[in-house]
């Protein structure tokens, strides 16, 4: 729990940051500089996997996790990842704080450029949202591998251009809110059914 609320205190503070303070810090220039001068093949493999933080990749998770025979993983993943989706769509406007290449003179751009506010980045969202109710149901060596695969999606957004570190950091905390939320609001919803009688006694 302790989690949770210190990443939606989080989520909470670099929106406030994004909304009052429109032009990014010296430090997550430099932060995303980094990320986004990476050497083509790395960063070009990375640029591969974003597709997972998308509808698309709640649609692919939730239907392997179906042909896996864990519907509870499919159920859990869907609703995480329509939350994220439905609220970072919500966010980005009231934040209204550009992408790096409505802020900066000068930046790499690779692929396609998203258009919109940039707080909280979407990818990143619904990726930790997918990989975080994931995580809910598999042993730690799958939660390792989840969590890398989150981050590299993160990474991935700034390399090509869209997005500000501090972008990504909302996106993850929001996604993490959003598979807690989605675990919660399932465990309620699993309680409140009725469930079937047990065997007639005499």
């Amino acid at each position: 729990m302790a989690a949770t609320i210190g990443a939606a205190a989080l989520l909470v503070a670099v929106c406030w940051f994004g909304a009052t303070t429109k032009a990014p810090p010296a430090w997550e220039i430099s932060v995303f500089d980094f990320f986004n001068t990476l050497p083509s093949p790395v960063g070009n493999a990375l640029a591969a996997l974003m597709w997972f933080g998308t509808t698309v990749g709640i649609l692919i998770a939730a239907l392997a996790a179906s042909l896996w025979k864990r519907n509870d993983i499919s159920t859990h993943v869907l609703l995480a990842g329509l939350l994220a989706w439905l609220t970072q769509r919500s966010l980005k406007p009231l934040v209204d704080r550009g992408r790096p290449r409505d802020l900066l003179a000068e930046a790499n751009f690779h692929g396609h450029l998203a258009s919109g506010g940039g707080i909280p980045s979407g990818h990143t969202a619904m990726a930790v949202a997918i990989c975080a109710a994931v995580a809910f149901h598999v042993s730690r060596p799958w939660r390792a591998a989840l969590a890398l695969l989150a981050g590299a999606i993160g990474i991935a957004r700034m390399y090509t251009g869209n997005h500000f570190p501090l972008d990504i950091v909302a996106g993850a905390a929001l996604g993490w809110v959003c598979a807690v939320a989605a675990h919660y609001l399932i465990g309620a919803w699993e309680r409140r059914r009725p469930r079937s009688s047990g065997a007639a006694t005499s």
